[in-house]
């Protein structure tokens, strides 16, 4: 809860010193949005305890993962290494198949 917390607090100062027209200009603060509001509802769901819907809200908990992108952003060497693994990914798939094959 204090993640949720603390990132829907930095959204909302983000939104009070630039405004909102010029905050949600940028694509970071679109996706950083996103996720904030993926994680209300996520813990509203959770919260509140919630039968017979349509998903499971488990997957709303994958969103959670992206969080790890906007430390990324931050850490230039980061990035590029996890742009690379990210582009080297189908040839993994590639590998792990003909070792899959070998066994």
């Amino acid at each position: 809860y204090g993640f949720s917390a603390f990132f829907l607090l930095e959204a909302l100062l983000k939104m009070c010193a630039l405004g909102t027209r010029a905050y949600f200009a940028q694509r970071w603060n679109q996706f950083d949005f996103t996720l904030v509001l993926v994680s209300l509802v996520d813990l509203a769901l959770d919260v509140a305890v919630v039968e017979n819907l349509l998903f499971d809200p488990v997957v709303l908990r994958i969103f959670r993962v992206f969080r790890v992108l906007r430390v990324l952003r931050r850490f230039r060497k980061l990035t590029k290494l996890f742009k690379t693994l990210f582009l080297s990914a189908p040839a993994l798939v590639n590998v792990g198949s003909l070792l899959l094959l070998l066994l």
